[in-house]
């Protein structure tokens, strides 16, 4: 506070019978309480002889007029009087009668003197001396008066005193009492307009004191917070300002640092044992049921069990939020993973394990036996409460690269439409991505149940798929209650070809499917919308109503338009429906040129995709009430669950792959599909062209399933491999040929292979086989080597030699031959000599079985591995599109600086 301000404020005397203040003598001094206990009881115990009701506050104040002169001490500094810490006050004196009745005035005469029966025996006396005695003895008490002369006469006779202390006493000035909230007890107490004007103005009056007073404690706290924020910033303080010294300094950074070291330590100690005291406490009755889960509820999931394995190693299965975690962060970018995965000491998932969890889904074209599976699943709960599990069809494609990846055992990028051949003679590359979705209408989950690749689809071909969607689903005892798609033409006549019709002007939008089940039609409403321009203000306020009722979501809205389908509502429905028809089936338009414009029904001219589809969404949803609320299969019926936004937002998670792409290639767009389906945590891209509007969540797939073995009597094939000469012709002595510059660069590739299978092998004696000291010189080898290649053994150079000859000879049946690499290992090892390869290890090849020995197996590697880095090659360099329009469009943009 300001020194002014303070020098300015009035002390008063907390003795009740003084009346000195640092206002009326400049030579009174106040003096606080001790803080001392010991003289702060010998003062109180010394007031209260006088005053019993005394109580010591921080703001009590005594005056000097209390102490002996005995009591001070002069300063040597400047002369001032200082109060000694042993003095205790002892002059109390009753002022308080004689100051209520002696009032002096300008003109020096003393009125309302008290009678003597009613003063202190210490002021009566008979005689004038000792009278003018004792008033000189109050006189410097009282209040000092402007014209108080310096002394009192008392010239008057003893009759005239006691006439005029005998006259009636003017009544004592009554001071305003203030009023607080608190006087008012009861409503009693405002019957009167000034007793509710008086509670107004102490409860403004109290309110302005708690905001000033809650306005002074911020900008207090925010002067605290501007000069220190933390303990290290009070060291380096300090240290800045020379208040200590460099040893000081540095005891109190270790003291920080000790003191740190132990809060870590606690957090440990606490995080790893807070479930066993949980059940400690539990054990001993000292908490109940309701605390218990409210303790539990405390506990975060993931980051409790990522901690957990940080601070204790812990090993074995990971939870299913941690698993979720890490299935979520790697979706979206595998080096942010590694990257957390570091940071937290490696507690995640290794990458090579998430693989291994998505391997276990078979993301193939077609229909997804898992997604099926987890359908099943989410029956058999529905079956269990009574209910019946009703189910939306969704399809829609997305554009995909066109492009032509190896993965495995087989080429991926060409037309797929699920038959389980990999043979791809004479078909195209894929273009599109058809998918099928299967979306619960009367529960909260949606799941993708199969994709296909395509490169343009005719409308029997997808209905075909449709159909045989529908029929596997019925399988296991779903409804299919709605088919969605938008207005493409091959999705008009795939209706058709289904058995419904959408033509105008009496549509038929629902089919009869084998299973007996009636499947409605609609058409995506946000897709229509697109379709519209040039639109009125009455136009765009009825399309608005129309899109609202065909996107209702929130089972307790009361929106007129946005409110759920229910049986109460019944002909409030079915009026908007009728009147939407017919106010769409009302609109025209103008078509040809100027002379010869005409005017048709919209639902007639080259526009009608847009109006048609609307008004067999609304049809249809009448049809979908009827068959489902109205027969009591549904309570209610929302139709934001028929909407093709899920599908949208699913396209938009897979493109959201690794940052953002809108063209994924085949392999791509699989590998996403498949982690979709093994975790629920991927949202929609902020770019998307559509966002989440309700909590329908992508149900999810286990991933425990068993993968395939291997089938082990390959290696039977192998050794009974013949040449055909029916396959194809080449020159022999080309065969056995090799540039020098492709030699090198095979022996390169061969010292590739050699650490790769290092790493898996676990015979010792094989592995020292394959990096024996080469005989000859491998000239790519020693230019590249820093140190860090290996130097290929003569037998492993020989075999990838091998391999690069029937590579080269029957590379042209890549696109066309199924399982193409057993193919060419086959072709690879009717060529060589099994007798004449690592002769080193015959010893140990005796002693094993002779169709499935290490031998065999050690080349049907090399093979394997040479064979699958040359296939990469060749479809990666056969993909490349002969003219690069997106990296020239790029470099345009960027020089256009758009």
């Amino acid at each position: 506070m300001d020194r002014k301000k303070i020098e300015k404020m009035v002390f008063k005397c907390s003795i009740k019978t003084c009346r000195e203040s640092t206002h009326n003598t400049e030579n009174i001094k106040m003096h606080c309480i001790p803080r001392s206990l010991c003289m702060m009881e010998k003062w109180v115990k010394a007031i209260r002889q006088h005053q019993p009701d005394f109580n010591a506050t921080a703001h009590s104040k005594i005056c000097s007029m209390h102490f002996l002169e005995s009591d001070y001490n002069l300063s040597l500094v400047n002369n001032q009087k200082v109060l000694k810490k042993t003095a205790i006050p002892s002059v109390f004196m009753n002022f308080s009668s004689m100051i209520e009745v002696i009032e002096v005035y300008e003109d020096n005469m003393i009125h309302n003197i008290p009678s003597t029966s009613s003063m202190s025996p210490k002021f009566c006396s008979s005689t004038t001396q000792e009278l003018t005695i004792d008033t000189q003895l109050f006189e410097k008490h009282l209040p000092s008066k402007p014209a108080l002369d310096s002394t009192l006469k008392l010239s008057q006779n003893i009759s005239t005193e006691v006439n005029i202390a005998n006259e009636k006493l003017p009544p004592p000035a009554v001071e305003k009492r203030k009023y607080y909230v608190g006087d008012f007890k009861s409503v009693d107490d405002l019957e009167s307009p000034n007793s509710r004007r008086k509670l107004f103005i102490a409860a403004k009056k109290s309110n302005e004191k708690h905001v000033s007073t809650i306005k002074k404690l911020r900008i207090q706290n925010y002067s605290l917070q501007q000069k220190i924020s933390n303990y290290e910033q009070l060291i380096d303080y300090l240290k800045s300002e020379s208040k200590i010294n460099e040893n000081c300094f540095s005891f109190l950074k270790y003291l920080s640092l000790y003191s740190n070291l132990l809060q870590n330590y606690s957090l440990q100690q606490t995080i790893s044992n807070f479930e066993q005291q949980i059940g400690h406490l539990k054990n001993d009755n000292k908490i109940n049921e309701k605390n218990i889960s409210s303790l539990e509820e405390c506990l975060p999931n993931a980051e409790t069990a990522l901690l957990k394995r940080q601070l204790n190693h812990e090993g074995g299965a990971y939870s299913p939020d941690l698993r979720t975690f890490a299935l979520t962060l790697h979706f979206y970018s595998p080096n942010a993973y590694n990257f957390v995965r570091e940071t937290f000491q490696n507690s995640l998932p290794a990458p090579s394990t998430l693989r291994k969890w998505y391997s276990c889904i078979d993301g193939k074209p077609g229909f997804t036996a898992e997604a099926l599976n987890a359908v099943e699943i989410k029956l058999k709960e529905m079956k269990s409460k009574g209910k019946k599990l009703i189910c939306g069809l969704i399809i829609d494609e997305m554009h995909i690269k066109e492009s032509v990846t190896f993965k495995g055992d087989r080429l991926m990028g060409y037309v797929n439409y699920g038959t389980g051949t990999d043979g791809c003679d004479g078909l195209p590359k894929a273009t599109q991505a058809l998918v099928f979705m299967l979306v619960a209408i009367n529960s909260n989950w949606k799941v993708p149940v199969g994709y296909f690749l395509i490169n343009g689809i005719g409308s029997m071909e997808k209905g075909n798929l449709v159909n045989t969607c529908i029929e596997l689903v019925h399988k296991i005892g779903v409804q299919v209650k709605t088919l969605t798609f938008d207005g493409t033409v091959s999705n008009i006549s795939m209706a058709k070809y289904l058995g419904a019709d959408l033509s105008m002007p009496y549509p038929k939008p629902f089919f009869k499917h084998e299973s007996g089940i009636v499947v409605h039609i609609l058409l995506d409403a946000a897709h229509m919308l697109k379709l519209y321009c040039n639109a009125t203000i009455t136009f765009c306020k009825n399309i608005n109503n129309i899109f609202d009722f065909l996107n209702t979501r929130n089972f307790l809205s009361k929106s007129q338009y946005k409110k759920p389908l229910k049986r109460e509502n019944e002909s409030d429905i079915f009026n908007f429906i009728d009147d939407s028809i017919k106010y769409l089936q009302s609109l025209n338009c103008e078509i040809g040129i100027d002379s010869s414009k005409t005017i048709v029904p919209v639902i007639k001219s080259t526009r009608k995709t847009g109006f048609i589809g609307l008004i067999i969404s609304l049809q249809s949803i009448k049809n979908m009430f009827i068959d489902t609320v109205k027969t009591k299969e549904l309570d209610f019926l929302l139709t934001y669950k028929m909407s093709q936004d899920h599908l949208e937002m699913f396209f938009s998670a897979i493109r959201s792959r690794g940052g953002f792409n809108n063209n994924p290639t085949a392999l791509q767009f699989e590998s996403s599909f498949k982690r979709l389906l093994v975790h629920t945590e991927i949202m929609t891209s902020s770019g998307a062209n559509c966002v989440v509007m309700d909590m329908t969540k992508i149900l999810w797939v286990s991933s425990s399933t068993s993968k395939p073995v291997e089938n082990s009597n390959f290696y039977l094939d192998m050794l009974c491999a013949e040449i055909e000469d029916d396959d194809i012709n080449f020159n022999t002595n080309q065969f056995n040929v090799l540039q020098q510059v492709v030699e090198d660069i095979v022996a390169y590739i061969a010292g590739f292979i050699v650490r790769k299978l290092s790493r898996k092998l676990i015979c010792d004696e094989c592995t020292e086989v394959l990096t024996r000291t080469n005989t000859e010189s491998v000239s790519l080898i020693n230019i590249k080597s820093r140190g860090g290649l290996l130097n290929p053994s003569v037998d492993v150079i020989y075999l990838c030699k091998v391999a690069e000859r029937i590579f080269n000879s029957y590379k042209s049946l890549i696109p066309t031959k199924p399982n193409i690499i057993n193919y060419l290992i086959i072709k690879a090892s009717s060529q060589i000599n099994l007798k004449n390869i690592f002769i080193v290890l015959a010893d140990h090849f005796l002693n094993q079985n002779p169709l499935d020995n290490h031998l065999l197996k050690l080349t049907h590697l090399i093979f394997k591995t040479y064979f699958r880095i040359r296939i990469n090659h060749f479809t990666l360099s056969e993909s490349q599109p002969k003219e690069r329009i997106r990296s020239f469009l790029t470099k345009t943009i960027h020089f256009k600086n758009q």
